[in-house]
């Protein structure tokens, strides 16, 4: 059983002793058949899912969910702690912005410090928000780490490679909506569903 929202909801659901198809559950949870906490039962014309272990699907969720599945996580350890997963939260205050400052086009101190640290280290690390600091010139996404690390190479022309690591945080992509100085934003995901999914928003 894959620890998902699709999963959490249809847990939350169980527990609340909701209408439940049984090809919902077959759908996300067929383990939960497997394990006996389900099974199907007819009600008129309607295949359901009808729990007949209470107490197991108590510890299921407590093990796949420990802060429960209601409460909705908002910073990534929120997300560890509740969900176990960091990457649950829809926002954050805060993020962390791994990137190399190839130009030195920078007009802040916080800019040309960046911009050192990338030429003496391979790369900065800025925490974000941060008003001292401006995406400016090409600026290119990338995604996977191994292309990170050689990014400089592949695209010789840009001023700032920022890493994702995946999906681009809200607040990174706040920061990049927010400057003035941007001339083009090029995105260099991976060829795979997180990578086509960002590509397509």
């Amino acid at each position: 059983m894959e620890k998902n929202e699709r999963t959490r909801k249809l847990l939350k659901r169980l527990l609340g002793r909701e209408e439940v198809r049984i090809r919902e559950v077959r759908a996300v949870a067929n383990d939960l058949i497997t394990l006996a906490v389900v099974r199907e039962t007819i009600v008129g014309r309607k295949k359901l899912a009808e729990v007949i272990d209470a107490a197991q699907l108590e510890r299921i969720v407590t093990t796949y969910y420990p802060g429960g599945v209601e409460a909705s996580p908002t910073t990534g350890l929120e997300g560890v702690l509740l969900r176990g997963d960091s990457k649950t939260r829809k926002f954050t205050e805060r993020a962390v912005l791994v990137l190399k400052v190839l130009s030195d086009g920078g007009e802040t101190p916080l800019e040309k410090s960046a911009h050192a640290y990338t030429r003496s280290s391979g790369m900065a690390v800025v925490a974000l928000p941060e008003d001292r600091m401006c995406a400016f010139g090409s600026v290119v996404i990338v995604e996977n780490t191994d292309v990170f690390l050689e990014a400089e190479r592949i695209f010789p022309d840009a001023d700032m490679i920022l890493f994702s690591n995946g999906v681009l945080n809200n607040r990174v992509i706040q920061w990049l909506e927010s400057s003035n100085r941007l001339q083009k934003v090029t995105h260099a995901g991976d060829y795979d569903p997180t990578g086509l999914t960002t590509l397509g928003d």
